[in-house]
């Protein structure tokens, strides 16, 4: 009598793993050949699709919407109104030839205006103190000279001394 475990239908751990395995690789090749077969279809129905577009005739052209109007006559004007800026043939640039700050402006831009027509006013009150401040210096050196002169006379300083004073002043 055969025994039981060398018979080839016998059920044992080896056999129920490779029967496993067996089932899992024919369940891939399957659903491999499906997802194959889906492809091929959509492709070959994606084919189909662009040659009958080919084939067939082009769609109609839309229809265009045209409008008729009337033919007539009108009268234009002669002459029309406009806005613009007229330029004079002779101008002049007015500026400041010295710095300073403009106190007014005594014309108005587009008036004529005579020759020697004071045009601005400036802010003159720096040359003012500098006129003030050198009026002074030259009343200072007036005196120092003054009484340099009478030293002189007295011969409390040297006459070269009074000669380099009085060239300083001219």
């Amino acid at each position: 009598m055969p025994s039981s475990s060398s018979s080839p239908y016998t059920v044992t751990a080896a056999n129920k793993a490779r029967a496993r395995t067996a089932g899992l690789w024919l369940g891939s090749i399957l659903v491999i050949a499906a997802t194959l077969g889906v492809l091929a279809w959509l492709a070959w129905a994606k084919y189909s699709e662009i040659v009958q577009a080919m084939n067939s005739p082009p769609p109609p052209q839309p229809s265009s919407v045209v409008g008729i109007q009337s033919v007539g006559s009108i009268t234009w004007r002669n002459s029309t109104g406009s806005t613009g800026t007229i330029l004079a043939p002779r101008s002049i640039t007015v500026n400041n030839e010295l710095p300073g700050t403009v106190l007014e402006v005594l014309f108005e831009p587009g008036t004529t205006v005579e020759e020697g027509s004071i045009l601005l006013k400036q802010d003159a009150a720096v040359e003012q103190a500098q006129k003030k401040a050198a009026m002074a210096r030259e009343q200072f050196a007036i005196s120092a000279l003054n009484r340099s002169r009478k030293l002189a006379e007295s011969d409390a300083i040297a006459v070269t001394e009074l000669e380099e004073l009085e060239s300083r002043w001219r």
